[in-house]
């Protein structure tokens, strides 16, 4: 029998038909594998997975506010209206039984051990009815619906040529002053106020075909990558694994658990001019928090005395707690890793530091990836000893509030106040910065 009519090729770009979502949910309740509902089906993998990810319905037989991903941050009041008629409720909703009846965000957590590798959704499980958990479903109704809703809101969306003299302007106020601002489309998008959002909700793509098609007042040479990425020439260098500093010290010889510790961080140092003064950096893991400690040259004794100073501000067990496992390069200023490894207090080690391959940079990528933004900041070949205190704190205090999309744009100062509390951030010179007044226009080198 011949498919030819029905093939990967020919149905790019375009949505599920009714009866291929009733193929998908018997395939799950059978226990079958995305890879072979997709050749029944003639799709790709990932549109498969896609739509398991997209229109899956969370359901709960017991609900319970404490399994709510919103609970610490829930401040519903009222729900149930009991209070309001009698007049003498006053505590908030998670703190009673009956709250969850009329709460329209509960959105329950999925715990189960059992949804790892293929498995996503609960269909199929040996466990299903017994399980009392929060359960994530694939229902082909549900899911029809789901995707018709998702259609018909796409259409929603007016081109920016529709929008009113007025509703244009106040868009464009907003957007292209933040443009020039040197923040990302990306963050732009994501950090947008709900009215401005109302007037024009966009992608990124759709965003950067406004820009370089001029109708914004913000132009290519605006955005921070689009006209500075060129294509790199040179063969990569494949890294010998023979020449790490120390035995039991290489970053091959950190464990599993290590390697997802919540005190892993990653150090190097970034260069202005040859010979200059330089900036320490160490990152978290976790929350991408970067410390910029100014030293005056690559000396082992200037790296060891500002890890002491901040370890006497943070005191050593919340030191230990945020930078207990360190990953670094081979550079001559990380030689002494007795040095840094032992702490201000007598017989007592604050961190365990492990170096990375020679020419194997994507071992730290985390550090590496995070000196773009410095450099967003302060162009390559900047005199760093030109800086003052003010205006290095400055500049780290606006890296750590740059909205990540890793931390759901979130950013590193807001989940670092969730580990060290704000006054102790304050002694080492960071405070928040609202994505309004973050600026992160670029310092030309002299």
């Amino acid at each position: 029998m011949s498919h030819n009519n029905y093939t990967t090729q020919s149905k790019k770009f375009k949505s599920l038909e009714e009866y291929e979502h009733g193929i998908i949910e018997n395939c799950l309740n059978n226990n079958e594998k995305t890879g072979k509902i997709a050749e029944k089906l003639y799709k790709d993998v990932s549109t498969i997975k896609k739509a398991i990810t997209r229109y899956s319905t969370k359901y709960c037989a017991s609900p319970k506010c404490s399994q709510c991903l919103e609970f610490e941050n829930c401040a519903e009041k009222n729900l149930c209206g009991i209070g309001k008629d009698r007049g003498y409720c006053t505590s908030r909703c998670k703190e009673c039984k009956v709250s969850l009846h009329g709460c329209e965000k509960y959105n329950p957590k999925i715990e189960c051990i059992y949804l790892k590798g293929h498995r996503k959704v609960c269909n199929g499980c040996k466990n299903f009815k017994q399980c009392r958990k929060p359960k994530l479903i694939y229902k082909a109704k549900e899911a029809i619906s789901k995707q018709q809703f998702s259609k018909k809101n796409s259409r929603r969306t007016k081109a920016i040529s529709k929008l009113s003299f007025e509703n244009r302007a106040k868009y464009d106020e907003y957007v292209s002053p933040m443009i020039k601002k040197q923040l990302s489309i990306s963050v732009v998008v994501a950090t947008m106020k709900e009215e401005i959002k109302e007037i024009l909700n966009v992608s990124i793509t759709t965003l950067y075909k406004y820009i370089d098609a001029g109708e914004l007042n913000c132009m290519n040479i605006d955005l921070l990558n689009k006209v500075k990425r060129k294509l790199s020439n040179h063969e990569n260098i494949k890294p010998n694994r023979t020449k790490n500093r120390a035995n039991g010290r290489s970053v091959h010889d950190l464990t599993e658990e290590e390697n997802k510790a919540d005190n892993l961080f990653e150090m190097d140092t970034v260069e202005g001019v040859k010979g200059g003064k330089l900036f320490l950096t160490m990152i978290t893991m976790k929350q991408h928090f970067m410390l910029g400690l100014p030293i005056n040259n690559k000396k082992q004794d200037d790296v060891i005395y500002e890890i002491d100073k901040l370890e006497s501000t943070l005191g050593a067990e919340k030191f230990n707690s945020v930078f207990g496992i360190g990953k670094t390069d081979n550079g001559c200023e990380f030689l002494d890793y007795n040095g840094i490894e032992n702490s201000i207090v007598p017989g007592r080690k604050r961190m365990k530091l492990h170096y990375a391959d020679p020419y194997a940079s994507y071992q730290k990528a985390l550090v590496e990836n995070n000196h773009r933004i410095i450099r967003y900041i302060l162009e390559k070949g900047y005199d760093f000893s030109s800086l003052n205190t003010t205006e290095l704190i400055s500049i780290m205090n606006r890296v750590n509030n740059y909205p990540r999309k890793c931390l759901n744009y979130s950013t590193p100062y807001l989940e670092m106040i969730k580990v060290i509390d704000e006054e102790t951030l304050g002694k080492l010179g960071f405070y928040y910065i609202s994505i309004e007044n973050l600026d992160m226009k670029t310092k030309k080198a002299a």
